[in-house]
């Protein structure tokens, strides 16, 4: 039998193993196991191969061994060993049983352990209320003279406590004590700092500060240089609180120098840190920064990964966004290597990762935060963070999730003002859901808790909130009224800087409701404020705005003026990405004003610098500006690289409008260096990626482009096979008008190719839709085509009708162009017809109305007609290749298929399809030879996505099926699903209708009883695009609502930019007006949003044109010149004609018939770079006018007016 000696010496010797502040060694319960007592020595032996069950047992034999004769210590020792094992209930009852025979046996200072111990589980547990009254008892049961020690530590332990329960005054007690009690310099030195710390608590700085002097004094006398730098940093938090820098510099470099003096350089880095804090709040970032670094080399792991991130936040704030990534990055990488990842550091990375627009991964960091265990805040800002993310992935309904749970885990804790916030930005979601009765109740319920609150902050914030929701709505008073309120707000709190922001954003609404003056008026006012105020970035955004203004005016030199400026002031902040900017504004403005070599140079320069900060859509922007000014200056060749360029990035964010414009570039470019090859190929990448991307509105433009280069490369089969696939596409979306402009323009190639008979059945087709809309311009324009093609057979009467009818509706237009070419072409007519004097007339009224509009090559075509009449004659990848290599030389051939697939995924994104599909073949085959089925599945999968998105139907078709076997057999009923909606679209394309729907059927009611919002959405607006090509609207309009209310789940903003249009186009189409309004409203929102320029020009365009429709001509007139403005400062060529040809209309609407034919001819000098003579829909063919004694007229082309 073992003695009972040995078993609780045993026990008292693992107890202080496992109860050390460092945690157990196992070495020490291994070396402690062979020397125990039998009982022990198997506890020690169960917690090292973690056998719970044996554990328990042992624990349990032992308490019953106690029973009977254990003393106090023994059940205490026990106590603290359960509790080292982590069984806490069995501690509790153990420390309890301790009490009970220390109280039964008069032990004072046994019972004031056993309550001390109590009080530790309590505290461990964060059961602060539990722990406190324990640590009272056991400072109750002990005698201070007896046990001075005890006292101090039990003391120690209960100041801590009273913190943590906000009892400051008792905790204050409990030092003050602990100093009275305390007889060595050493021990008086560390109790006066945890004093000041507490004091600091209290906001009782003066007398922090006495206890922190006295305690360096203390130290100094000791020469503990450690204590002094401890001493010196907390004064220097306390100067720094009185705004007293140098002295707290002061103190920090002393703090650092006295441990460096000491050998302790891991604290050394900490002080270094803390000097680099200082500096950063005092906008000294270049010397942060080098602090900062130098803290680094000797940190801890965690210390070092926080002063990273700080040098990354210094670099961020001097405009150096990629190096504050590459720190941000490495912090991050350093936390989690040491097995403890701080969700600041990751809070901190995601930020930058959204600024550069990397929001996968974004996404990822704020997922991993949330993966990282910690209180209700945290989790609620990491929600928070997660929401933004999801914003600007426009994902609105998972963002409206995150802000909701956030907002209700703030409210939980007691965090109302972060609930407010929450509760805003959870708003923001639902406005740009569309939802704005949801959006305007949590703006309300988050104004009411900043007023509960009397936080003026947050009221002004939230009033600035609801203006800017009211702004989106279109309601510019309300918007005034509640931007000004919060102006007002921010004025009574002497917040300069807010006043200025919200002056920016009061002139934009002026600027929206075309008061130029009183726009002026607060740009120019906030550029003064920000300028008094030194508030240099704040400076450039003013003149900015001002620039733009001015551009909108038309007045080219004083926009120049703002925007240099502008420029200036982003160059003297250091800022980057604003000077990148300002110096493209500034291009634009000089490109307009003549000076192409001025704004070349700065192209070049804000593309560099965009490039450098990873912004890709801006650098394709400043690229599509620069391959502008390149060809101005003649060079085609460089310009047609840069479009290719251009359109390259463009294609890989699939931008629709961005694409349109560099591939209107690259075209025109290539037909002048005569490369029709590299223009054909230019219009079948992009059709494919919309294609891709569904657009159909956009494919007829594609087609119908296409099939006017092909028709003049003499291919007319294909023209005309392209043209008619526009017309099918055009006819599915019920869009009469552009229909009767693409039968128009087949016309044309049909007149071109000799095919009259054809040609005159679709210029009929096209006269009587023009007829039965009113549209008297296009009406005239199909005219004068009809009697150029009666002349041409011989019907000379009709031809004379025709003519005179055209003629007489484009005088009544008062639109100049139309009326000179009508007068050519008649004059062409009489001289057919030997009447020489008329012919001459009519050229001669033509050539006067071709000089006055400045249309020299006309002018000069009528002249040489007249003078024939007179004489009588006539596109990361690296890493998958280094990885691939790599794996190839393991012989991995799981490995090699899998980074084949994710390679092929990388060449599909690229448009790279050839490469794409080898590369998936290739994985194909490795994974077949390693039997991955379900991987098979998915390549097939894939491989079939990239022939769908080339156009090969058949071949994807035949892929998906073999995929669905494989899905099918492996019960995977989410692919399943996706290969049904994916098949469903291809058959569609096909023509195959009812297969095609029973596919998209399938594939919803599959997705619905999963439960897949996003391919949910994608399934509905599949399914509603399918049935509205079929013309079944009310069923498509039934799937349209269906897809958007889920919208948010998907991160394709294409397909949300689609979603609005389509309604929008129900509505206009179901004369619905005002719902059409709304949508054209919350397109243009989210553009402005995204700051996408040319969305936002199309947008005020759509809205324009719908104005247009219910006869708002002031209203449509200034939506179409602010659409104007952003058009032509962005070079968006196609867009700039199609508003020059609206704001025609809109004078001739109204009667203004000089105005309408000025707008009509800048449209017409716009065009040559379009060629063609294309618009961006249909590429119409316009062929020129042969001399006059030739027996050919001039074809008018018209004018679509599909999506703007």
């Amino acid at each position: 039998m073992i003695e009972a000696w040995r078993v609780t010496s045993s026990l008292h010797m693992l107890a202080d193993i496992l109860s050390r502040p460092d945690g157990c060694q196992p070495e020490r319960l291994r070396d402690l196991s062979r020397e125990a007592a039998k009982p022990i020595s198997s506890l020690i032996q169960a917690s090292l191969s973690s056998g719970e069950e044996q554990m328990q047992k042992i624990l349990a034999s032992l308490a019953d061994d106690l029973s009977d004769s254990g003393s106090a210590g023994d059940w205490l020792d026990l106590g603290r060993v359960a509790a080292g094992l982590f069984y806490r209930h069995a501690a509790e009852q153990y420390f309890e049983k301790s009490l009970q025979v220390a109280g039964t046996q008069g032990d004072d200072e046994g019972r004031s352990k056993a309550l001390s111990a109590l009080g530790n589980l309590y505290s461990e547990d964060e059961d602060w209320q539990r722990a406190c009254s324990s640590y009272e008892m056991a400072l109750e049961a002990l005698d201070e003279g007896m046990n001075k020690a005890g006292v101090i530590s039990i003391l120690e332990s209960l100041g801590d406590v009273c913190r943590r329960l906000g009892d400051l005054g008792k905790a204050e007690q409990c030092h003050l004590r602990i100093l009275r009690l305390v007889d060595d310099r050493a021990a008086r030195a560390g109790s006066l700092s945890c004093l000041g710390d507490l004091l600091l608590l209290k906001g009782e700085h003066s007398r922090a500060q006495e206890c922190y002097e006295k305690s360096l004094a203390d130290w100094e006398r000791l020469q503990d240089r450690r204590g002094m730098a401890r001493s010196l940093a907390a004064l220097a938090s306390i100067h720094k609180s009185y705004g007293k820098v140098s002295r707290a510099e002061s103190c920090l470099l002393s703090a650092r120098r006295h441990l460096l003096d000491a050998g302790d350089c891991t604290d050394a880095a900490g002080m270094s840190c803390l000097l680099g804090d200082l500096f950063f709040e005092q906008g000294r970032f270049q010397e942060a920064a080098d602090y900062y670094e130098k803290g680094i080399e000797h940190a801890h792991p965690s210390q070092a990964a926080e002063a990273l991130a700080r040098v990354g936040q210094c670099l961020q704030e001097m405009g150096d966004l990629l190096g504050a990534e590459d720190r941000m990055r490495r912090a991050a990488d350093l936390t989690r290597r040491a097995g403890d990842p701080s969700p600041d550091l990751l809070a901190q990375l995601a930020g930058l990762l959204r600024l550069h627009g990397k929001l996968d991964e974004a996404l990822q960091c704020g997922q991993e935060i949330l993966k990282i265990r910690g209180d209700s805040p945290s989790q609620a800002a990491a929600l928070s963070l997660i929401g933004l993310i999801y914003s600007d992935l426009r994902q609105w309904q998972q963002g409206i999730e995150c802000f909701q749970r956030a907002a209700d885990l703030f409210m939980e804790s007691g965090s109302r003002l972060s609930a407010a916030e929450a509760l805003s930005n959870l708003g923001n979601m639902y406005h740009l859901q569309g939802d704005m009765d949801s959006a305007l109740n949590c703006y309300c319920r988050s104004l009411s808790i900043f007023r509960e609150q009397v936080s003026r902050q947050g009221c002004a914030l939230t009033e600035s909130n609801l203006g800017l929701i009211y702004m989106s709505r279109g309601e510019l008073a309300l918007a005034e009224e509640h931007l000004s309120n919060s102006l007002a707000a921010r004025e009574g709190m002497g917040d300069e800087r807010g006043c200025a922001g919200l002056r920016l954003s009061l002139g934009r609404i002026q600027q929206l409701k075309g008061d130029w003056k009183a726009a002026s008026e607060y740009f120019q006012q906030a550029s003064r404020e920000y300028e008094a105020l030194g508030d240099l970035r704040g400076y450039s955004a003013a003149q900015s705005n001002l620039g733009n203004l001015y551009s909108d005016w038309g007045d080219c030199r004083a926009a120049i003026m703002c925007y240099k400026s502008s420029l200036d002031a982003a160059r003297a902040e250091g800022d980057g990405h604003g000077t990148a900017l300002a110096s493209f504004n500034l291009a634009a403005a000089l490109f307009q004003d003549g000076e192409i070599d001025r704004a070349r140079e700065l192209y070049e320069g804000c593309r560099e610098e965009f490039a450098r900060m990873g912004d890709s859509r801006a650098e394709a922007q400043a690229l599509l500006g620069l391959a502008a000014a390149v060809s101005a200056c003649g060079d085609l060749s460089s310009a047609l690289q840069h479009y290719q360029d251009c359109l390259t990035m463009q294609m890989k964010v699939r931008d629709r409008l961005a694409m349109m414009a560099a591939l209107d570039g690259l075209v025109g470019v290539s037909l002048h260096l005569g490369l029709a090859q590299e223009a054909e190929a230019a219009y079948c990448r992009v059709l494919e990626a919309l294609k891709s991307a569904g657009d159909a509105g956009g494919q007829a433009s594609v087609l119908c482009s296409l099939a006017g280069l092909q028709a003049d490369l003499g291919r007319w089969d294909e023209a005309v096979a392209n043209y008619r696939q526009s017309l099918a596409i055009l006819e599915g979306l019920g869009d009469d008008a552009s229909l009767a402009v693409a039968e128009n323009n087949l016309a044309n190639l049909f007149y071109r190719n000799g095919e009259w008979r054809s040609a005159m059945e679709s210029y009929s087709s096209a006269l009587q839709a023009f007829r039965s809309c009113s549209d008297e311009r296009s009406l005239a324009s199909v005219l004068s085509n009809i009697a150029g093609l009666h002349l041409k057979l011989g019907e000379w009467t009709a031809a004379l009708e025709c003519f005179q009818e055209s003629l007489e509706l484009f005088e009544r237009l008062e639109d100049q162009a139309g009326m000179a070419r009508v007068l050519g072409n008649l004059g062409s007519f009489y001289l057919r017809r030997g009447e020489r004097t008329l012919a001459a007339d009519h050229f001669s009224r033509a050539l006067e109305i071709f000089k006055r509009l400045g249309e020299r090559e006309a002018a000069a075509e009528m002249q040489a007609s007249m003078d024939m009449a007179g004489r009588g004659d006539g596109s990361d990848l690296d890493c998958y290749y280094e990885q691939l290599s790599a794996l190839k030389a393991q012989g991995d051939l799981s490995g090699q298929a899998e980074v084949l697939a994710a390679l092929a995924g990388g060449l599909a994104d690229r448009c790279r399809w050839d490469e794409a599909v080898s590369c998936y073949q290739e994985s194909l085959q490795l994974f077949t030879a390693t039997g991955e089925v379900y991987n098979q599945g998915q390549v097939l999968f894939n491989t079939a996505q990239v022939y769908k998105e080339r156009g090969d139907l058949a071949g994807a078709e035949r892929l998906f099926m073999k995929a669905l076997s494989i899905f099918e057999g492996l019960g995977a009923a989410p692919c399943m699903a996706a290969v049904w909606m994916s098949l469903g679209s291809v058959l569609s394309q096909s023509g195959r209708a009812a297969e095609a729907e029973d596919h998209l059927s399938r594939s919803i009611s599959l997705f619905e009883d999963l439960g897949a919002l996003p391919e949910m959405a994608e399934a509905y607006l599949a399914k509603a695009q399918f049935l509205i090509g079929l013309g079944r609207l009310q069923e498509g309009s039934y799937y349209l609502e269906r897809s958007g209310s889920l919208m948010s789940s998907t991160d394709c903003r294409t397909l949300h930019i689609q979603l609005l249009q389509a309604k929008g186009e129900l509505y206009a189409k179901e004369g619905r007006h005002k719902e059409a309004e709304i949508s054209f409203e919350k397109a243009l929102n989210e553009a402005r949003l995204s700051a996408s320029p040319h969305e936002e020009s199309r947008s005020l365009a759509f809205l324009g044109r719908l104005a247009i429709e219910i006869k708002d001509y002031p209203r449509a007139m200034r939506l179409q010149q602010q659409a104007l403005a952003v058009a032509s400062r962005i070079g968006a060529m196609y867009e700039v004609v199609c508003i020059y040809r609206d704001m025609s209309r809109i004078f001739a609407a109204q009667g203004d018939c000089v105005r309408a034919g000025e707008m009509a001819e800048l449209a017409i000098r716009h065009e040559h770079l379009l060629e063609s003579g294309e618009d961006g829909l249909c590429s119409l063919t316009r062929p020129d006018a042969l001399p006059a004694a030739s027996d050919e007229q001039m074809p008018f082309c018209l004018q679509s007016r599909i999506g703007g």
